[in-house]
């Protein structure tokens, strides 16, 4: 039995984690992470046999595709593996049970000493703590004079860890996890690393409103654009927390010319670009019909359908500088 009935999962990370794997991958990355999950301390031997017949596998094809799971998104220690980001959340919840474990046994305490104490504050109100029948005991009715006392108050429920939106607010161990995927991700610099005033733009960004796999999406995408000029880990490459206070990941970038002539190909147009596309056209008010074609709501849109708002391309302008 799982110690937390609830997994925490975050779609727009499990999106971006998983996009370049096939249905089958996808369903045995989530089933590994569900008996990572179920497993004492989040983590599981590492015995491939055993977390074959853990998870219902039974031929060689399969176990080697759980071998290739296994290598790309699990970590090891010692005699067990474990999932970073997965353990990160599971310490989050236990540390958040066990707070409110302590403040609910408190809690009680003090109700229960209020309530003892009660007791001592004459006759009338010794009385009314007293069931009925024992009330009319203490009034003479008989001659038990056996002192009852108040039945103790249950301890309030502790709400369920699960029930809370991890990440709902800027702070704490859900955006510091959020903010080490956007950091791992950002091209490096040269020279100093104000990794501070980053996370400060961060959380700034996030109070605004933007979502942290979009941000993320976009340091990527920019990442892999200096990557491709050369820029990488030089002076050339923007500070993460000037990128963050312009709004960097509404940005798109052209992929260098292939054969020295024109822009060359865009980037291949995955789900996070044109969400990030979206966010940048509906900032601006512009499209660019040239690079991403026809606009929202238009036929031959390329758009994902679910990315698409009724207000989409009403009252936008052509978008001449736009890049994809």
């Amino acid at each position: 039995m799982a110690q937390f009935a609830a997994l925490p999962l975050f779609t727009d990370a499990w999106v971006a984690d998983t996009r370049h794997l096939n249905f089958e991958e996808r369903g045995m990355y989530l089933d590994l992470l569900v008996e990572c999950w179920r497993s004492p301390n989040c983590r599981m031997p590492r015995d491939v046999s055993g977390i074959c017949r853990r998870l219902g596998i039974r031929t060689d094809e399969h176990r080697q595709l759980l071998v290739r799971i296994i290598a790309e998104f699990m970590s090891k220690d010692g005699n067990y593996i474990f999932q970073k980001r997965l353990r990160k959340e599971f310490e989050f919840v236990k540390s958040k049970t066990q707070k409110q474990s302590v403040r609910a046994k408190s809690r009680w305490r003090k109700e229960k000493d209020e309530s003892h104490g009660s007791t001592t504050n004459g006759d009338a109100a010794y009385a009314e703590t007293m069931p009925e029948h024992e009330s009319r005991h203490a009034s003479g009715s008989t001659t038990n004079t056996a002192p009852a006392y108040a039945p103790s108050p249950s301890p309030s429920p502790s709400p369920s860890p699960s029930n809370k939106t991890l990440g709902s607010s800027p702070g704490g161990a859900e955006a510091e996890l959020q903010f080490a995927k956007f950091w791992e991700v950002y091209p490096r610099r040269a020279g100093t690393v104000d990794r501070k005033g980053a996370v400060k733009a961060f959380n700034a960004a996030v109070r605004r409103g933007i979502d942290p796999a979009v941000i993320i999406a976009g340091a990527s995408n920019y990442a892999a654009f200096e990557r491709s000029q050369g820029k990488e880990s030089t002076q050339y490459v923007r500070r993460a927390a000037t990128w963050l206070n312009a709004d960097g990941w509404t940005e798109t970038y052209l992929a260098p010319p292939r054969n020295g002539k024109g822009n060359g190909a865009s980037q291949p147009e995955t789900y996070m670009h044109w969400k990030v596309r979206l966010i940048s056209a509906r900032q601006r008010k512009q499209w660019d019909s040239a690079t991403w074609g026809p606009r929202p709501h238009q036929p031959g849109c390329r758009a994902p359908p679910e990315l698409i708002e009724l207000s989409d391309g009403k009252d936008w302008a052509d978008w001449e500088d736009a890049t994809a």
